[in-house]
């Protein structure tokens, strides 16, 4: 296996499945790339065109995969990983889509990923977006760890999904970032990915989103530092799976959220 292109800016080293993979296929060796991956894994991307929370391109098994980079062949691109968090067989990464030759960003990605026992990648699900500035370290270069940034999460989505939208815009601080993927109804945050500076912006685009009948649940997280990433399904009031969902999040040194990054999708892609 090979190291990153890249190293990790911030967390864990690239699991070497996820290294290899990266490595492989921003150097154009598409068949060592699908080669990353588990005969029956499940590699779930985002669709060319549309919008960012369209339907994910899901692909099942190796010798699908690695028809699927045959036909999307070498691109002039690089994956720039700023935050990996690694736990047992559960990874998560979020990193920038780079020229290859300037370096200059040209969208955020970020990923959630299940390792099979012999290393490789079983299951991969992948969003993309424009730049969602600050990126983590940014926000908060420090390394301590300000609070339990899972704790802030729980507290801030029971609120959300309760209604009591003052208290879900209390875990964030006062400065906060918030980014969320494109709303149905554009009145909550116009066209496009919708992002909310300040706690008092978030506070009234809560009250535009209104009362909705879901649930939001975590099925992975980890934290390193002040950073969180954590991969979570959004459940209908029945208790049917409707989305998917990766999100960042950087805690200040008073354990308030002061950036929050999620990208989303549905229908949701099951976990193995």
């Amino acid at each position: 296996m090979t190291t990153p292109t890249t190293p990790v800016e911030f967390g864990d080293q690239l699991p070497d499945g996820l290294a290899a993979y990266y490595g492989a296929l921003d150097g154009g060796r598409l068949d060592e790339a699908a080669a990353c991956f588990s005969a029956d894994a499940t590699y779930a991307l985002p669709p060319t065109g549309g919008v960012e929370t369209d339907p994910r391109l899901v692909i099942e098994g190796r010798a699908d995969i690695a028809t699927h980079l045959d036909r999307r062949g070498s691109k002039p691109f690089a994956h720039r990983v700023v935050l990996c968090t690694v736990e047992d067989g559960d990874a998560a990464v979020e990193g920038l889509i780079v020229d290859a030759d300037s370096g200059d960003a040209q969208s955020s990605f970020v990923a959630s990923l299940q390792l099979a026992g012999d290393g490789t990648i079983a299951r991969y699900l992948a969003y993309a977006s424009p730049v969602v500035h600050p990126q983590p370290a940014v926000a908060n270069p420090s390394t301590a760890t300000p609070g339990s940034a899972i704790d802030k999460i729980h507290e801030y989505f029971h609120a959300l999904d309760e209604s009591r939208f003052e208290d879900a815009a209390a875990c964030f601080s006062a400065d906060t970032l918030y980014s969320h993927p494109p709303y149905k109804d554009p009145n909550v945050g116009g066209h496009g990915r919708a992002e909310f500076a300040g706690r008092d912006e978030l506070i009234a685009a809560f009250h535009r989103r209104g009362t909705q009948q879901i649930d939001h649940r975590i099925v992975f997280h980890s934290q390193r530092g002040p950073h969180l990433l954590l991969e979570g399904v959004v459940n209908d009031d029945a208790g049917a799976l409707l989305g998917s969902f990766v999100s960042e999040a950087t805690l200040d040194d008073a354990g308030l959220i002061r950036r929050y990054a999620s990208w989303y999708t549905q229908p949701g892609i099951p976990r193995r």
